[in-house]
């Protein structure tokens, strides 16, 4: 049954039940763009046969990064940005595959390094590497 076509309540039909969960990447070049190294390894994982491909993190907030690397769109995409989202996902979605955004904002996990001030809806500490569960601002 894994390889049978499977479609989902909302209409979307995957091509087997094979899914790439979603994980970070950190390919991102330091504005936060989609890289050609990022393409290539979406290409990789459909071209293996996933039905669906999820995204690793892409913040909505540069402020609130989950680890340097990510992909950002926190603004309106420039002409730049715009073409690297869509060689990604043209990338991810070869072969047939879907390829699904995880759409993220870092929060409490944000690294000291990226903001020592992040914004939290919760002020419950976590003991995480770089902690910054003292300095939340709600």
């Amino acid at each position: 049954m894994i390889d049978l076509p499977f479609t989902l309540p909302c209409g979307a039909v995957l091509k087997n039940r094979l899914a790439k969960a979603a994980m970070t990447e950190g390919l991102a070049d330091p504005q936060g763009r989609p890289t050609p190294e990022l393409d290539r390894l979406y290409e990789i994982w459909a071209r293996g046969g996933a039905g669906l491909l999820l995204s690793g993190n892409i913040q909505i907030d540069a402020g609130h990064l989950e680890r340097p690397g990510n992909v950002i769109v926190d603004r309106e995409a420039d002409a730049t940005m715009r073409e690297r989202l869509r060689a990604w996902a043209r990338a991810a979605a070869c072969d047939g595959a879907h390829f699904w955004a995880q759409i993220s904002h870092a929060g409490r996990q944000t690294m000291t390094s990226v903001n020592p001030h992040p914004k939290a809806p919760s002020a419950v500490k976590l003991a995480l590497p770089g902690d910054n569960s003292a300095n939340l601002s709600l």
